[in-house]
């Protein structure tokens, strides 16, 4: 990825991840300041997202893991800071299968991904790359491949998130 540190005067490069097969990353910079990558496996051995975190903002990463709550089948997917006014909760969307691309899903966590307590599938059908807005402090909007016809768009309160 590209970073800077100089509000885009210049840019670095961070260094490559660990994980063999990564690529399609998305990035959020959390409240603490570290930044987090959510990443698609390409080799599908997994098939959960890759997630890496660094303190020094992308300089290095610190910790990479693959997240048991997060699976996918190779595809990408999209992650968000959404600031509610009630909640900061950080969302994901992609598809919640192992098998196939299908089932697009928003997952939310209060605790900056240590967990995805929260969760709203969106469609059952196939489905595939996907990008999350937030709308206002009340509504996410999520864009994704549908049926491979094209590209849909839905607008949710976050309040439908649940368990």
């Amino acid at each position: 990825g590209f970073y800077t540190d100089d509000h885009g005067n210049s840019f670095q490069v961070s260094p490559d991840l660990a994980t063999p097969s990564s690529n399609e990353a998305i990035g959020v910079e959390l409240p603490d300041g570290s930044l987090m990558l959510n990443v698609r496996e390409q080799n599908g051995l997994t098939k959960q997202r890759l997630v890496a975190l660094s303190t020094t903002g992308g300089e290095q990463w610190d910790f990479e893991y693959f997240d048991n709550d997060l699976i996918s089948p190779v595809c990408q997917s999209s992650l968000l800071l959404f600031e509610g006014n009630q909640d900061t909760l950080l969302l994901y969307s992609g598809p919640n299968s192992t098998n196939k691309r299908e089932k697009m899903t928003v997952k939310a966590s209060r605790d900056f991904g240590e967990t995805w307590s929260l969760e709203k599938e969106s469609y059952s059908g196939t489905a595939a790359y996907s990008d999350l807005v937030q709308i206002d402090h009340k509504t996410i909007g999520l864009f994704y491949e549908r049926d491979n016809e094209g590209i849909y768009f839905v607008r949710f309160p976050y309040s439908e998130l649940n368990k």
